[in-house]
């Protein structure tokens, strides 16, 4: 809906590329995010700002690397090589909602990130 806090942003996002909704160009801001999720959109956010996103590691240490979907799978690998996402006990728990800390500590991660 227009006039909301996230309207702009959403929008802004959605014509970069960052995010691209749950189909038929629709969004829903009222939905959990996953861990997989973030890392997608923080991976497209420095894509298209033009930050190297090249370093990736292998997702094979983790348990259920499976759960990671393929088109999540370049972010996740980016995420997990530029010491963005972590593990939490030998997994990445990619389709679990990411709670307001672990979206903090992504935020906080890509932040020291970018300013290498």
């Amino acid at each position: 809906p227009s006039g909301q806090w996230y309207t702009d942003g959403t929008i802004w996002a959605g014509q970069l590329g960052v995010v691209s909704g749950v189909g038929g160009g629709l969004f829903d801001p009222f939905s959990n995010v996953t861990r997989q999720e973030i890392a997608v959109i923080l991976y497209r956010y420095a894509e298209k700002m033009g930050y190297d996103v090249s370093v990736s590691a292998s997702l094979s240490g983790f348990w259920d690397a499976a759960s990671v979907a393929p088109w999540g799978s370049a972010a996740m690998s980016w995420a997990v090589g530029a010491g963005i996402l972590n593990g939490n006990s030998g997994a990445l728990l990619p389709n679990g909602d990411a709670t307001r800390a672990e979206v903090a500590a992504m935020l906080h991660r890509f932040a020291l990130w970018t300013a290498r």
